[in-house]
Parts: structure tokens; sequence; C-alpha cells
């Protein structure tokens, strides 16, 4: 995230109703790459925000290759049907067994 976004960002949260600390986190969670990572989608914050600029997520039917992109609530993150064609990595790992958070699912 740019410092420029960060302060747009920072704007907004100081705006909103309440806390804000509590706002900017808010929103911060809210980038597509962050929730990509939350739902367990990728494995690292980088790995997220790749999928996301590669173009294999969809928000609502519509291609969103933007990391920053903001969600909002409602909206439905689908994966591209030939993005999980093909494995994520050449080393295996063992599996994530965090469950993503509730309102994720």
């Amino acid at each position: 995230m740019s410092e420029r976004q960060l302060r747009r960002t920072f704007a907004d949260a100081l705006r909103g109703e309440g806390k804000t600390g509590e706002n900017l986190v808010v929103l911060l969670e809210r980038g597509l790459d962050a929730t990509v990572l939350r739902a367990g989608l990728a494995r690292t914050i980088y790995q997220a925000r790749q999928l996301v600029t590669h173009g294999h997520l969809r928000v609502d039917g519509a291609k969103v290759d933007r990391p920053s992109y903001r969600l909002r609530p409602d909206q439905v993150i689908t994966v591209k049907d030939t993005a999980g064609r093909r494995p994520r990595s050449s080393s295996p790992r063992r599996a994530r067994t965090r469950r993503p958070p509730a309102r994720l699912i």
C-alpha cells in the first residue's frame, strides 16, 4: 500500500464513527488481498496479491486485479475456473489447519 493510499484510508477511518484505530484496521482488512488471505485461498499475503493481480479472482462476477480493492459487505469472491488446475507450489506443504473467520464463511 502506498503512502497516498494509507493517508486516504486513514482519512476515511477518521470520518467514520467510533475509534479511529479500530476503523483503520477494519478498512485495511476489507482489502481484497487481506480477505483472500484470511479466507484461506492463499498461504501468504504475497501469494494473495499475486492471485489478485494475475486475474484469478472475480468479485460479483467481474474481474478485479487490484489487491487494494476495498470490498463492501455482501460482495462475493469467486475463483476463476482455470486457476485451480495448476498446482500452487512444487513442494508439498502441510495443509493449513486454521479456519477462516466466521464472517468469511
